[in-house]
């Protein structure tokens, strides 16, 4: 947002889907590894399925999050657009990491 000066409106959705793509590789290495500890081999590309999946939906839910709040909801309290959108951005955040993590926890890289 702070790159392209786009706060609210249709071009937030590509500008949070490339964000979170990037995020979502680092994300599986550490969940793997260090969250989880899942040192198993085998079913790697079904676990990477499953966990793109996952992160898919996450993603869906947090653009529909920010798109929503930044665009149809007015900014509270006289914050800045600019700030309201930020704002939508760490709800959003939040919402995707409480889906991701269970679903990571249930579904991936289950015991």
């Amino acid at each position: 947002m702070w790159l392209f000066k786009i706060y609210s409106g249709k071009w937030l959705i590509p500008l949070n889907m490339i964000s979170f793509t990037v995020a979502v590789v680092n994300s599986y290495f550490w969940n793997k590894l260090w969250v989880f500890k899942d040192k198993e081999e085998s079913e790697t590309s079904k676990k990477f399925s499953q966990f793109i999946l996952i992160t898919l939906i996450g993603m869906i839910i947090n653009s529909s999050i920010v798109f929503g709040v930044a665009t149809y909801i007015s900014p509270f309290f006289g914050l800045s657009q600019k700030v309201w959108a930020n704002l939508a951005k760490v709800a959003a955040t939040g919402f995707s990491l409480i889906w991701n993590f269970t679903g990571y926890k249930f579904i991936v890289f289950k015991k």
